[in-house]
């Protein structure tokens, strides 16, 4: 019968079919080369090592969390509504338009 009692001991080939309603259990050692489908559900909870390599496509949220550290490159492109603090450190070498605006508060050096 289904339901008959398997020693321990018993040796299965690794081949063996498994019915669809085998439970298993959640912390169930996995071998390394297990095939896992590239849309395979992956519970919330998993953990993700940080440096674990990100497919190129990966679709990430426009409010996604960046780690302060994210190294970004130089000529990044920046979207036109990203914000901008009054305060932001501006390179030396940023070109300005001639008719860019200029704040009313704004100092002006003497020597100007």
């Amino acid at each position: 019968p289904r339901d008959a009692p398997v020693p321990r001991d018993t040796p299965v080939p690794r081949d063996a079919p498994v019915p669809r309603d085998t439970p298993v259990p959640r912390d169930a050692p996995v071998p390394r080369d297990t095939p896992v489908p590239r849309d395979a559900p992956v519970p919330r909870d998993t953990p993700v090592p940080r440096d674990a390599p990100v497919p190129r496509d990966t679709p990430v949220p426009r409010d996604a969390p960046v780690p302060r550290d994210t190294p970004v490159p130089r000529d990044a492109p920046v979207p036109r509504d990203t914000p901008v603090p009054r305060d932001a450190p501006v390179p030396r070498d940023t070109p300005v338009p001639r008719d860019a605006p200029v704040p009313r508060d704004t100092p002006v050096p003497r020597d100007a």
